[in-house]
């Protein structure tokens, strides 16, 4: 009888112990709400990032597209323009030429 009463004493111990440890107050329970709303809000928050972070991917590569676009552009310019000035200096040499013969 005394190791049944012992038993009994251990075993309501023990569920004491159990149901205060994993019983939830009405704080504990506003509190899960709130951190489930924060989740909530953080995955929303992490997907703005995310997809803020593809756009600026995608404009810097459309701002190096564009870098490069404009150099190609310049480096056509500079050399069609060094042709023209080529050309000129070509004509102008021919005609100078050409005059120093005929005399």
């Amino acid at each position: 009888m005394r190791y049944v009463l012992l038993l009994l004493t251990l075993l309501t111990a023990g569920f004491s112990v159990w149901y205060y440890q994993n019983r939830i107050s009405p704080e504990g329970k506003e509190l899960a709400a709130q951190k489930t709303t924060l989740e909530q809000e953080a995955a929303i928050l992490e997907k703005a990032v995310i997809q803020s972070r593809k756009k600026l991917d995608d404009t810097q590569d459309a701002t190096r597209a564009a870098e490069e676009d404009i150099e190609r552009f310049q480096q056509a310019y500079l050399q069609q323009k060094r042709q023209q000035h080529q050309e000129i200096h070509d004509a102008d040499y021919q005609k100078a030429w050409l005059t120093s013969r005929k005399k």
